[in-house]
């Protein structure tokens, strides 16, 4: 209960918010107290009273609040605390509507695993079961979410349809969620994380970079909360997603090292306003490219275009963002052509073809 165990005055709290990793990983069960939930009486455990919890508990306050997906996550055993002090498992809920219910509510459970990890990595093929997902295979990943962690890009996907209850929380909870130590700042944060990999798809979004070496590619935090801080003044904000089904970077002390499909050019060729005046490419291709020179590689010799790919597969992915009707890509800059500057992400229009790609290695600093 975060609301009346944490107190304001800053030192007290920080005391008690490092404390946070030690309770869960010590703790059984996860206890939800939420207004709404609390009004649902379960007294005869009918099937509409279940069918109320599954369908209140995606939208209540509880669902909406950045600390409470800590609880979500890292807890273990969730259960709703109901009318009367009545409590019952979400796990039990889900089966129970599932069997003689509206299959269409634990249906919109499926995607939020998070909310039904087990402390025993045993259990993870009964969650298989619940859902007929029938793969129980256990990967690396799920020991990691048995433990309450999560990958550094799903966590800022979540945090970003949340919202944090002080300036800087969200940093924050972002660390406690994939398991790091309670980090005080994002070059910290993602300077422990040298030696790791990480999903390149997961970095392409509006959240602001770090302005320092060998991290230009790394958020300042998981997400941007207003269009007031695009990056340009630019009207829309891009979501950060997890990015599991994209390749993976390694992040080295130099920088982020990862195979990307690249378009490579001279920024002087798309710089000023009678650039490449007697080009033969398309009009509309020459515009954009155009717009980026002029907006985002000024002082610089080459620029680079990123799009991100399935694994294994050189065709550029579709970056989802309910904002983006386009595709988007990774703008970078460089004055040797060797060691590359993240710059912006840039929505490309689909109804103008996109540049010939090629795969390649490269260093993003």
């Amino acid at each position: 209960m975060d609301t009346p165990c944490i107190p304001s005055e800053p030192k007290l709290r920080w005391e008690c918010i490092q404390n946070i990793t030690r309770i869960f990983s010590t703790s059984r069960r996860t206890l939800v107290c939420d207004r709404d939930l609390m009004s649902i009486d379960i007294s005869n455990t009918a099937i509409d009273a279940c069918e109320a919890i599954l369908a209140v508990l995606l939208v209540c306050d509880w669902s909406l609040r950045a600390w409470t997906l800590l609880e979500a996550i890292r807890g273990h055993e969730l259960y709703i605390l109901c009318k009367e002090d009545q409590i019952i498992e979400l796990v039990d809920a889900i089966t129970l509507v599932r069997q003689a219910g509206r299959i269409e509510l634990p249906l919109l459970y499926g995607n939020r695993d998070y909310l039904l990890q087990h402390p025993d990595i045993n259990l993870l093929a009964q969650e298989s079961d619940l859902f007929d997902i029938g793969d129980t295979r256990v990967i690396p990943l799920d020991l990691e979410l048995t433990r309450g962690f999560i990958g550094i890009g799903e966590a800022a996907e979540l945090l970003s349809h949340r919202h944090p209850t002080r300036d800087g929380d969200d940093l924050l909870i972002w660390s406690l969620l994939i398991g790091d130590l309670e980090a005080a700042d994002a070059e910290t944060l993602w300077k422990r994380q040298i030696g790791t990999d990480i999903h390149v798809g997961s970095l392409i979004s509006s959240a602001p970079r770090l302005k320092c070496f060998g991290l230009s590619w790394a958020p300042s935090r998981p997400f941007l909360r207003s269009t007031t801080e695009t990056p340009g003044g630019g009207p829309r904000v891009y979501e950060p997603f997890e990015g599991g089904n994209t390749i993976k970077g390694q992040i080295t002390p130099e920088g982020l090292s990862a195979r990307w499909l690249i378009f490579q050019f001279q920024a002087a060729e798309y710089m000023g306003v009678r650039s490449r005046a007697n080009s033969v490419e398309d009009p509309k291709f020459h515009e954009r490219m155009q717009t980026i020179g002029n907006q985002h590689l000024a002082g610089y010799t080459w620029g680079v275009l990123l799009a991100t790919g399935p694994r294994g597969s050189l065709n550029a992915a579709r970056i989802v963002s309910p904002k983006c009707e386009g595709q988007l890509l990774v703008i970078c800059a460089s004055h040797n052509g060797d060691s590359w500057e993240w710059r912006d992400i840039y929505e490309w229009d689909n109804q103008v073809p996109l540049p010939r790609f090629e795969s390649k290695v490269i260093l993003i600093t």
